[in-house]
């Protein structure tokens, strides 16, 4: 009797503090009014979940009508995804995906240009295992392209629904869940150089069981591109690449002096008689400078012919920058420059090794092998090198270009700012294999699984100065 009169209590009590707190409550009402309630925390249904929403869809048939084994190249057709980077521009310096973590070969997706850190990528509307080094973007290049069943873009705010990293919106890849039979592919592709060859091939197994209530599916794909190199394309090789420099008409170049029409130039640029040499040095600006100097050296004026004449006037009358293809930095080169050990302080310039044996020293061969020793009266020294190294191995003379300084030129075959065997297109090779299925008991519980494996190696190569 005593426990039950206490529960009694208990209840009466408990009811009696929420009558007075209803109480003061609307007393409190009757007081003054309340402009704005603000709900903290509710199971209030919200509206943007079942709102539509815009979609756009890419359906299968247009993925295979394509003919583009990187889905997001099909995809970047929508300009929503205009910015996304696809297995062949990853290799792009302003890729987003590899200026931040250097991961060539990827692919992801970018909605609105935003960054790929602001688009989410499902695979049938869950979260997908992130494929970017150092981010949460999917590598859209490991969904399996033959199973697509459909692929569903939401640009609309979608943060509110699937959290942050939907600020741009969603890209929902929908993959086939029934499917059953055989299904193979081959695509192969070659660019209209007889290059850059591609292959895809793909096989996709399912099966359904227990009256269509189960079904298992494996799906194999590989691909390879056999990328593209700068040096394969006239437009992207060094001598393709315009640029400004001194002019080289400030200079001389090979084949102005000539005993017959400069002599007076070929006995003054003449390395035994003055130290000087007749390519790469500037041009006098003047032909009483030049007479001067000849006077100095020789004790006797010169009578300076048309064909001198005629190179004082060109640099009289140059412009003092040129706009030429193949700038080259004259003291590289893609597999190394060879300089001397002693950068002529020891041995004498013109004592050097005779390679090619067509008995002139090899240092004197070219302006850029001169202008290397500090025993040259018109050199710079300690810049460039005597010979360079080729493909092969092997090491030859160096030959110069057009001379603009003493470190630039243009056409150099040798010398490179950026070596022609850099990827434009990455070299890629790639397995997968995906194992799906689901199998319902009744309607309301279902189990799936969706397990795959991904192997891929990328290739590619930068440019950069090679010293030897």
């Amino acid at each position: 009797m005593k426990t039950a009169s206490v529960r009694g209590r208990r209840r009466a009590l408990a009811i009696a503090i929420a009558l007075c707190n209803g109480l003061g409550a609307a007393g409190a009402w009757g007081e003054s009014e309340v402009e704005e309630v603000v709900v903290t925390g509710s199971r209030i249904k919200s509206a943007s979940v079942y709102a539509p929403q815009p979609i756009s869809t890419i359906t299968s048939e247009t993925i295979v009508q394509s003919g583009q084994p990187d889905i997001t190249e099909i995809l970047n057709d929508n300009p929503a995804l205009l910015s996304s980077v696809s297995s062949s521009n990853s290799i792009d310096a302003q890729a987003s995906n590899v200026g931040d973590v250097g991961a060539v070969g990827g692919a992801s997706l970018n909605l609105r240009g935003l960054g790929i850190e602001r688009t989410l990528t499902v695979v049938n509307g869950r979260r997908h295992v992130a494929g970017i080094e150092g981010t949460s973007a999917v590598d859209v290049g490991t969904i399996p392209r033959a199973l697509i069943d459909r692929v569903e873009v939401l640009t609309g705010g979608s943060s509110a629904i699937y959290g942050a990293d939907a600020v741009t919106g969603v890209v929902n890849f929908v993959l086939k869940d029934d499917f059953e039979g055989v299904q193979f592919d081959f695509q192969p592709g070659i660019s209209g150089e007889t290059d850059n060859e591609s292959y895809s091939l793909s096989a996709v197994f399912g099966k359904n069981f227990a009256n269509g209530r189960g079904n298992v599916t494996v799906a194999l794909q590989y691909d390879y591109d056999d990328g593209l190199k700068q040096g394969d394309r006239s437009f992207f090789k060094e001598d393709g690449v315009w640029n400004d420099d001194v002019n080289p008409a400030l200079r001389f170049q090979n084949g102005d002096i000539e005993s017959g029409a400069t002599p007076n130039f070929a006995r003054y640029y003449n390395f035994d008689n003055t130290g000087l040499f007749p390519v790469g040095l500037r041009v006098p600006t003047a032909a009483e400078n030049f007479a001067t100097q000849y006077e100095g050296a020789f004790g006797e004026a010169p009578e300076l012919t048309a064909g001198e004449l005629a190179i004082i006037n060109r640099a009289a009358s140059a412009p003092p920058r040129a706009f030429l293809p193949g700038r080259t930095f004259n003291i590289t080169s893609p597999f190394g420059v060879v300089a001397l050990g002693d950068f002529g302080t020891a041995i004498p310039l013109g004592a050097e090794p005779d390679l090619d044996g067509n008995g002139t020293s090899d240092c004197l061969q070219s302006f850029t092998g001169y202008n290397s020793s500090l025993d040259g009266a018109g050199s710079f020294g300690a810049a460039g090198g005597c010979w360079f190294i080729n493909e092969s191995g092997a090491v030859t003379p160096y030959e110069d270009g057009l001379v603009a300084g003493n470190f630039n030129q243009f056409g150099a075959s040798q010398s490179y700012i950026a070596p022609e065997t850099p990827y434009v297109l990455p070299q890629y090779e790639r397995y997968s294999i995906n194992v799906n299925g689901h199998y319902t008991f009744d309607p309301r519980a279902e189990v799936f699984w969706e397990t795959k494996y991904v192997y891929g190696e990328w290739e590619s190569e930068g440019g950069g100065f090679n010293f030897t």
